[in-house]
């Protein structure tokens, strides 16, 4: 069964652990510059999330009990953006981002607003995803595509 319940204290470490598990491109660096980059980069996205987007909803995804990932959302009455979400590597391809984007857009129809959310130009495996729950490229840049699913679909 899969749940989603507001971020608590306690979740830190799983949700660092998942973080790091987003940021491949360190995995390689020695240990203590490794831990020291992720930590600062870790505190300094929930920040700027928390600033950027007010009155956003930062929750842990739950799967049998067990932390399965996260999602950040931010509802406005004009839109709904998935600001980010990440699911454990260990729990990928296993339909729980596909269930959690499907509650999200299906609470979004019913505001009668679009989803969107934004993704990494280069990650051709999170863009055929968004690609395949109904979404579209919309504007972009050089590193981000945005991906947009019109309110009904």
């Amino acid at each position: 069964m899969i749940e989603r319940r507001a971020v608590v204290e306690a979740d830190e470490p799983f949700l660092r652990a998942l973080y790091a598990s987003t940021r491949p491109e360190v995995a390689d660096w020695p240990d203590e510059p490794r831990e020291t980059f992720l930590a600062q980069q870790f505190h300094a996205q929930r920040a700027g999330y928390t600033e950027m987007f007010p009155g956003s909803v930062h929750e842990l995804i739950v799967v049998d009990g067990e932390p399965a990932g996260r999602v950040w959302v931010h509802r406005t009455d004009e839109d709904c953006l998935v600001v980010d979400i990440a699911i454990a590597p260990e729990r990928r391809r296993r339909g729980i981002g596909t269930a959690v984007v499907g509650e999200i857009v299906a609470q979004s129809d019913r505001d009668g607003v679009p989803t969107r959310g934004h993704v990494e130009r280069t990650n051709s495996a999170s863009l055929a995803f968004w690609k395949r729950l109904g979404f579209h490229e919309g504007a972009s840049d050089a590193l981000f595509v945005e991906i947009v699913r019109p309110a009904g679909g």
